[in-house]
């Protein structure tokens, strides 16, 4: 208890940032990081890159360098606790103060009554048709490209037709490199998937930006259908990206959101309001888990993020079997991810069967859900 009550001094004093005093903490604990290298240059543009191999390793997280420190307006809220530790046990469980039972009014928030199943577009995804294999790599070579921050996997389809475009937000202090094979993944199923290079991602804006661009470089492809995933301070990203892309495109659009084990509160937050008013405020389909290994963000973390949904929201919250923080739960959102978009972005029923399939597979276990939907 000793050490670890010394490590936790050293970060507040040093300002070691989270991702790395995590990474410290565990090693006094036994030890379950691991580091990497970020894949691909910045200089990169567009670069013709091969689907990844079935065996290929997913990478190491990249930990962010002990000597740079988190912009002030980054710092968690007074309200939001950071993970502590137990001597002894390797094992670290996050202390948070409870949510208030009632969450902050939002008088001007509007939920749609209704929100169409698939966009009056039918046809315009027919390159996608036919794919019913998830977990494997998708039919689609991809391409790689880059604008300042934001990082694109371009797929090869057909001329003529158009693909959801999806964002990913890495965890804090970490990089998109941390997710290559899930990126790898979603671009190898005809997904414009894009990743915004930044070790603080919890306000969603970066997200919006990084859409923006898609839509911008790639008009001919890019069709309007939006999802947003992130893991840790990125799996709150996941909500506030897909809340904030709500509002800018409007109902027209379909949206669909998938929370990897969602840190909700911490780090970055959303411009002008708390995470739980933003959050009520989303009116799209949503999917989080946690891990049983998690040492970080625990199972009722994860939950807070759920009960400040609005109650009217299709919204499921699940744990992943053995799934840990780190290494990011890359496997675990490849054989989720495909299924779960598919369903809700492109009205695919296989997808759909697919998903709630997962639930009885032993790996996957439901711990809420509300207003679900039959395939």
């Amino acid at each position: 208890m000793t050490q670890v009550v010394l490590m936790m001094r050293m970060m507040r004093t040093t300002m070691v940032p989270f991702g790395a005093g995590l990474l410290m903490m565990g090693a006094v604990l036994g030890g379950c990081a691991e580091s990497g290298s970020e894949a691909g240059g910045d200089g990169v543009q567009l670069a013709a890159t091969n689907m990844p191999p079935a065996t290929t390793t997913p990478p190491a997280t990249t930990a962010p360098p002990a000597t740079t420190t988190p912009p002030a307006t980054t710092t968690p809220p007074a309200t939001t606790a950071t993970p502590d530790g137990t001597a002894g046990t390797g094992s670290m469980t996050p202390e948070i103060e409870e949510t208030p039972d009632v969450i902050e009014e939002t008088d001007d928030v509007e939920v749609p009554d209704e929100v169409d199943e698939v966009p009056d577009n039918s046809g315009e995804t027919a390159c996608l048709d036919g794919i019913t294999d998830f977990n494997a790599d998708g039919p689609f070579s991809f391409q790689e490209a880059r604008a300042g921050s934001v990082k694109l996997w371009v797929p090869d389809i057909p001329a003529g037709c158009k693909v959801p475009v999806l964002h990913l937000a890495n965890g804090t202090g970490g990089s998109c490199s941390s997710y290559q094979n899930v990126l790898d993944h979603f671009a190898s199923h005809g997904f414009l998937t894009t990743c915004y290079e930044s070790g603080q991602t919890g306000a969603g804006t970066q997200g919006v930006e990084a859409i923006t661009a898609a839509f911008d470089m790639y008009p001919d492809i890019a069709a309007t259908r939006i999802g947003s995933t992130g893991h840790s301070q990125g799996g709150q990203a996941a909500f506030t990206v897909l809340q904030q892309s709500e509002a800018k495109w409007g109902d027209s659009y379909l949206y669909a959101g998938l929370a990897m084990q969602p840190a909700s509160g911490f780090g970055a937050q959303p411009p002008g309001m708390s995470w739980q008013a933003m959050y009520e405020m989303i009116y799209s389909p949503m999917f989080m888990f946690s891990g049983t290994s998690d040492s970080l963000v625990s199972e009722s973390w994860v939950s807070r993020g759920f009960a400040a949904l609005n109650d009217t929201v299709e919204a499921y919250n699940w744990s992943a079997r053995g799934a840990t923080h780190i290494p990011t739960p890359q496997e675990e959102t490849m054989e989720v991810g495909v299924p779960w978009f598919r369903w809700k972005l492109l009205g695919d029923t296989n997808a759909c069967e697919a998903f709630k399939a997962l639930e009885g597979n032993g790996r996957w276990t439901s711990e809420e859900q509300q207003n679900v939907q039959d395939c």
